[in-house]
């Protein structure tokens, strides 16, 4: 059975977020791990396509977060994420951060 990770991230270099550690530290535990960024000004997007480029287990793509309040505007992004890029098998989110959220 396949399981496939996926997280959620935009802007997370801007929020202090640890993001690499968190994909690092899950990568043994799934067969593929999906990286949407949500439009990202502050260089999040680039990470993660280098990330890409180092670690075959990654997907890295961009699916536009709607505005919402706190993390409804990921709502959509995750349906899409959920019905275009995961096929089959188990699914795992992995964290949640958008600097846009911080209260």
């Amino acid at each position: 059975m396949k399981i496939t990770g996926f997280s959620p991230l935009r802007d997370v270099i801007r929020a202090s977020y640890p993001f690499i550690e968190c994909i690092l530290t899950t990568l043994p535990l799934v067969d593929e791990m999906i990286l949407a960024d949500g439009g990202s000004t502050d260089g999040t997007y680039e990470i993660l396509k280098r990330l890409a480029a180092v670690y075959p287990k990654i997907r890295a793509v961009q699916y536009h977060h709607f505005p919402g309040r706190r993390w409804s505007g990921l709502d959509q992004a995750i349906e899409q994420i959920l019905h275009r890029e995961i096929k089959e098998g188990w699914v795992v989110e992995i964290g949640r951060a958008s600097c846009r959220d911080r209260v």
